[in-house]
């Protein structure tokens, strides 16, 4: 039920609507068509419902507006036009109920796929199909399962359908939250393509994020800048041949992208965290100059150390107490990765007789992205200094080693090091993907009654992943156990392994310089004995064997005496297999790397189901008055996983048109999912996922006694060091033994499509989604907080800190967050689409367009926690998740070939997690900080794009246009930016405004 603050949202959101329906008439009576207006209003109309006689969400054929399912679409062709997107994932989470996964911003931890997320439910919980049927797997790795929207390609897109909530009834497992649906144009005739040119401006004139690098001494860009360029040309043929019998279409698709790094501007310069006073430039403790955390012998902390340069007052060859120096990694990273991708592709059938369509689909994607962060270093994953080491000056050995410490002359002293390397280069994380998507079969008639359809499908992903540029622990320890040669007196690696040359960070005066003598500092040759490069190669694959059977009663006179029309059914049986193999090398699999969190595991595994589905479409009273249909639809299908037995799904929902004008409709929908192969094989491994620990730090914000629950002794309270990049260890990893997920949803709505004002068409519909046996992982940070509140002994068994009592400073240290079924998820809300052709006389015409989405609920529980993320972002509820988005377009088509269009894109405002209600989010305790930091909340984003196209005579299309024409920057959030795993950038423009100019034919 919805309490009343919810109820009263809904009436406001339900009366504006109305307000604007009964406004609507009047303007349309005010205006009056011409014969050429006329025939163009025709014409749109009927390009927006051209072949959508097969729905998505129902096996049996019926238009998307008199569909019994909720279904969101959107035209294509024009948006594309108009906002010259080039990536698809773009064009995708301009829809409201549509939220970016991966995508081109992110490059630390980036798969180099794209994937969507509806509703907030998670990739995994997203079915996205290509003309009704099933994508591959986009990506090998075992950490991004979901299909890559990279593959499809963009210059056959007719439109996009949006379903909400389960459809495992007619699609299998996956679509939970919902449905996307790319239908392919693959009717077309004739040729069309074009070219297209783009890139960014922005003017980097952001008062507070100078201040602040100028404040850390770090480098900052100023005035405007001109970067980011893409380029997109496609082209497509389609003809018929066979004397009509047949048709084919192919294409050829070529996007190339330059990088954009975080560097170039400047409120992305640096890692921006919260102050008592404010904002200010974080960053990391593995510095250039190198941090050194020593301990005595007793294992009491001897104190905090970096070197004293002479930028400083130093000579660069001794130590002095940190003061809070930081390294700033940001400008090195992306925010738009480079990337190159090739489609090709053809769709063809031919059609033997009504009994034999032969018709086949051949889509192949290749692309190549390079994901860059900052040089790697020694994060502490050598952590000895010998007190004989000859790269030691007098004073640090005497700082480290001397009288007070415990250690002998020869002993190996117990210091952290964390030392950037910054003579190196970034990391560089080449990541290639090849997939290809083979469909092949046939369908016709068996009688007057009776039709089917039979094909088979195999979708394979090969995924190459070469990480360069890091550097290899065991090397780092070899170079950095220097003694002295005592026949030569010179300095030597005591390994004795070949190629060792010192790495001699303690003559440093923090240039970044590379020298000739390893004895002056830091040479190219100890850089490259380093250095090292990780592999891996993977492959997923899908087989799909399906037979459907569709049929219409009313021929035998299976209908009811009230209906006009039979009752028409459709069912069949479908087997489907999937593989996955990641095949890691030595680097990966032992975490050779500095820069891993763990070691990457092989991953073998595959599944396979069996399914028998069936649907009933049965009107059941029509054409009476007061009841123009009403029609009620059924379905079931039953699952056989290899994986985890036998699971049943089923729908039964109803529509009811009193008039040609209104429709009512609503339905339940029982959906499931079986774990992928990733939540199922993945080996078990260490990862970063952990965001705090509540023991660290010399004053924890939980008291001793609770930080005894987690394992922290007397000693070791009030002295735990704590990670200055915010990132905690968790050993994560499948669970061969999970069961499947469950979905009910509920759908209640509205469509309006008045026959007395010609083109307009209003839905407003009403979802509940609820998930059980969620499968995921406890939160790291929740576990600890739980386990220190309560001492339960299951939840403090997953704790598991080093001998310093850390939960990062070494692989001893972490949290167990492994795959299980471990809670509940329900999503709530309403869904609004407004289409609107308004006749401007001689003047053309105006197209409009709206899709809203006003979340009520977004809850998660398990058994450690329960919250409502509607309204909220942060470090629990993750990506801000508003209340409320559209996206609304109007777009004047014109009698003389020009065409104008503007969007508003609408992203409403957002309060910081701690904010909730809910206590086992919110914390009053952080107030203060997150508003003098002004990250309280995210005020509402106003996003406002411009396009005008001219098309000539002879089919040719020129299109200038800009997005985010006031230059819009995205949140600065202190401390929520995504270096802390927050995607920001996948709901807020990254980088200002985009430009573009494209020509296009059309043949």
């Amino acid at each position: 039920m919805f309490d009343r603050k919810l109820s009263f949202r809904l009436a406001i959101l339900i009366g504006l609507v109305a307000v604007g329906l009964a406004a609507l008439p009047v303007m349309a009576q005010e205006s009056e068509t011409d014969p050429l207006t006329d025939e163009m209003i025709e014409q749109a109309m009927e390009r927006s419902f051209e072949g959508e006689v097969t729905v998505t969400g129902s096996l049996i054929p019926r238009a998307d507006l008199t569909a019994l399912s909720p279904v969101t679409v959107m035209e294509v062709p024009q948006e594309l036009t108009y906002s010259g997107t080039v990536r698809i994932e773009d064009l995708v989470k301009t829809m409201p109920q549509a939220f970016a996964g991966q995508n081109s911003t992110v490059a630390n931890g980036a798969s180099g796929t794209a994937t969507i997320s509806l509703r907030q439910l998670g990739t995994v919980r997203t079915l996205v199909l290509i003309n009704g049927r099933r994508m591959p797997p986009g990506n090998g790795d075992g950490f991004s399962y979901a299909p890559d929207l990279n593959v499809i390609p963009a210059p056959l897109i007719k439109r996009v359908d949006v379903l909400t909530g389960g459809a495992s009834t007619t699609y299998g497992s996956d679509a939970m939250a919902g449905v996307v649906n790319f239908v392919m144009d693959t009717d077309f005739e004739g040729v069309r393509g074009g070219v297209q040119y783009a890139g960014y401006n922005h003017d980097n004139n952001n008062k507070l994020a100078q201040q602040i690098n100028t404040d850390a001494g770090f480098d900052v860009p100023t005035g405007s800048t001109w970067d980011g360029e893409s380029i997109n040309a496609n082209i497509a043929l389609g003809g018929k041949f066979a004397d009509g019998k047949g048709h084919a279409a192919v294409y050829l698709d070529y996007r190339k992208l330059d990088e954009l790094t975080k560097g170039s501007r400047d409120y992305l310069n640096c890692s921006v965290a919260a102050g008592d006073d404010g904002p200010f430039c974080g960053g990391s403790g593995t510095t250039p100059i190198g941090r050194f955390y020593a301990f005595n012998a007793d294992g009491t902390r001897n104190g905090d150390f970096v070197m004293h340069t002479p930028a400083d007052g130093g000579d660069g060859r001794s130590f002095r107490p940190r003061a809070g120096d930081v390294f700033n990694y940001g400008p090195y990273n992306h925010i738009q990765r480079p990337d190159v991708k090739w489609n090709a592709g053809a769709f063809a059938n031919y059609e033997i007789n009504k009994h034999f369509d032969v018709y086949m689909e051949v889509m192949y994607m290749n692309n190549n992205t390079d994901a860059q962060i900052a040089p790697s270093g020694n994060f502490n994953v050598y952590a000895n200094i010998n007190c004989d080491n000859p790269m030691l000056s007098d004073q640090q050995r005497d700082t480290i080693c001397g009288p007070g410490t415990g250690y002998g002359p020869t002993d190996l002293a117990n210091v952290w090091i964390f030392r950037r390397n910054v003579e190196g280069e970034p990391r560089s994380n080449e990541i290639g993907h090849s997939n290809i998507r083979m469909l092949g079969g046939v369908r016709g008639e068996i009688s007057d009654e009776w039709n089917y359809d039979f094909y088979y499908m195999h979708g394979q992903n090969n995924q190459y992943d070469s990480y360069n540029n890091d550097m290899n622990v065991n090397r780092i320890g070899y170079a950095l156990d220097i003694i002295e040669d005592p026949d030569t007196g010179e300095w030597v690696c005591r390994s004795g392994d070949a190629g060792c040359v010192p790495w001699n960070i303690f003559n440093n005066q923090g240039t970044g310089e590379v020298y000739d003598d390893y004895h002056d500092g830091v040479t190219q040759e100890a850089i490259d004995y380093m250095s090292t490069v990780a592999v891996q190669y993977a492959v997923t694959s899908i087989d799909v064997f399906n037979l459907t059977f569709t049929s219409d009663w009313e021929n035998y006179g299976i209908a009811l005496p009230s209906a006009s029309e039979g009752v028409q059914f459709a069912g069949g049986v479908e087997y489907r297999e999937e593989y996955l193999k990641n095949t890691p090398d030595e680097v990966y699999r032992n975490a050779d790397a500095a820069g891993f969190g763990g070691a990457t595991e092989q991953i073998i595994g595959g599944l396979n189901v069996k399914e028998a589905f069936l649907e009933l479409l049965v009107p059941l009273v029509q054409d009476v008055k007061g009841a123009q249909d009403l029609s009620l639809e059924l379905g079931y299908r039953y699952s056989d996983y290899s994986t985890s037995g036998g699971v049943s799904s089923y729908k039964a929902q109803a529509s009811y048109a009193p008039t040609q004008s209104w429709r009512i409709r609503g339905g339940y929908n029982r959906a499931v999912r079986a774990a992928n192969i990733s939540e199922l094989f993945r080996v078990q491994g260490y990862n970063l996922s952990g965001s705090t620990d509540i023991c660290s730090g010399d004053n924890p914000t939980a008291t001793a006694a609770q930080c005894a629950n987690t394992g922290v002794s007397a000693a070791q309270y009030g002295n735990i060091a704590p990670n200055p990049a915010g990132q905690y260890n968790t050993l994560e990893g499948g669970n061969p033994n999970l069961d499947p997920e469950t979905a009910d949803t509920l759908t209640a709505g509205l469509v309006w499509t008045p026959q007395s004002i010609r083109g307009l068409s209003i839905t407003l519909d009403y979802y509940n989604i609820d998930i059980t046996e969620a499968i995921g992982s406890l939160g790291a940070d929740d576990i600890i907080q739980q386990c220190a509140n309560t001492g339960d002994p299951t939840l403090c068994s997953l704790i598991h800190r080093d001998a310093a009592g850390t939960l990062w400073a070494t692989t001893a240290g972490y949290t167990d967050t492994a795959n299980n079924n471990i809670g509940q998820i329900q999503a709530e809300g309403v869904d609004l689409n407004f289409n609107y052709l308004l006749g401007l006389g001689n003047s053309g015409y105006l197209a409009m367009d709206l899709m809203g989405s006003y979340v009520l609920k977004n809850e998660f529980t398990n058994p450690l926690v329960s919250y409502d993320c509607a309204g909220y972002f942060g470090f629990q509820c993750g990506q801000p998740n508003p209340d409320w988005r559209h996206r609304f377009r109007a777009t004047w088509e014109t009698n003389f070939r020009l065409n104008l269009s503007l969007a508003w894109r609408y992203v409403g405002e957002v309060k910081n997690d701690d904010f909730s209600s809910d206590t086992d989010i919110g914390n009053p305790g952080n107030w203060d900080l997150w508003r003098v930091n002004n990250i309280d909340k995210i005020n509402a984003f106003n996003y406002f794009d411009l396009a005008a196209s001219y098309t000539l005579r002879n089919g040719l299309k020129f299109t200038l246009g800009i997005n985010n024409v006031l230059d819009e920057e995205p949140p600065l959030a202190p401390d929520h930016a995504d270096d802390n795993g927050i995607n920001m950038y996948g709901i807020y423009d990254p980088v200002g405004r985009y430009v573009f100019g494209s020509v296009q034919f059309n043949f």
